[in-house]
């Protein structure tokens, strides 16, 4: 509910980091990514308006899950948020 609240007060953009751990050709993360996008548009985030969704895919590769991990917490460390899957 809180999540709805906030994207119906019209304030700035947010910002969600989010690092799927499957490679970015899984359907499995697909849906997962695609499933979270359609939830957060049902609570009134709508992507390029009031929400941007940085999505990295990690995959099996310990280091490019290290470095996409890197990027999401420094590109959401103001007001932002970070989801793992």
């Amino acid at each position: 509910m809180a999540a709805y609240r906030f994207a119906q007060q019209g304030e700035r953009q947010r910002r969600i980091g989010v690092l799927i751990g499957l490679g970015e050709s899984d359907p499995e993360g697909k849906r997962w990514a695609d499933a979270l996008v359609t939830s957060l548009q049902k609570l009134g985030w709508k992507q390029g308006e009031n929400l941007q969704i940085e999505i990295r895919w990690g995959g099996v590769d310990d280091a490019r899950i290290e470095i996409a991990s890197a990027a999401i917490s420094k590109s959401t460390s103001k007001a932002g948020w970070s989801l793992i899957l």
